[in-house]
């Protein structure tokens, strides 16, 4: 009996989510096709509007019902592989990130005459 009770709230709070979402998604593939039609002063508004509520309300949304939802088997497993693979590719972006700042920091001291060299300034300059 209190396994349905649970159900239930859980399946209203995925409908809470769902509905925002089923909204929001939609105007953002519209604002694209309103953008193709050649009206892309519109469709930049359609579409900055549409990120804007994504970002002020569905994802605030979120954050209340992520803890009822990490009770379902599957989404805390869909949720765990997510945050894995976001952490990794973070992982990845910063360590390329990491190695072109030092490669471009490089080529500008040696541009400005401070290589690698072991030899007094003075020598270089010759």
């Amino acid at each position: 009996m209190a396994a349905d009770h649970l159900d239930n709230y859980i399946d209203a709070v995925a409908t809470a989510l769902a509905l925002p979402l089923a909204i929001v998604e939609p105007m953002k593939l519209a604002a694209v096709v309103v953008c193709g039609a050649g009206h892309w002063m519109t469709g930049s508004f359609v579409l900055i509007g549409a990120y804007a509520l994504s970002i002020f309300f569905v994802e605030r949304l979120f954050k209340l019902v992520k803890p009822q939802l990490l009770k379902l088997r599957w989404f805390a497993t869909v949720w765990t592989w997510f945050v894995g693979v976001r952490r990794q590719l973070w992982l990845w972006l910063l360590a390329k990130w990491t190695r072109a700042r030092k490669a471009a920091y490089g080529r500008q001291a040696l541009k400005r005459g401070r290589g690698r060299s072991s030899a007094p300034a003075v020598a270089r300059r010759r």
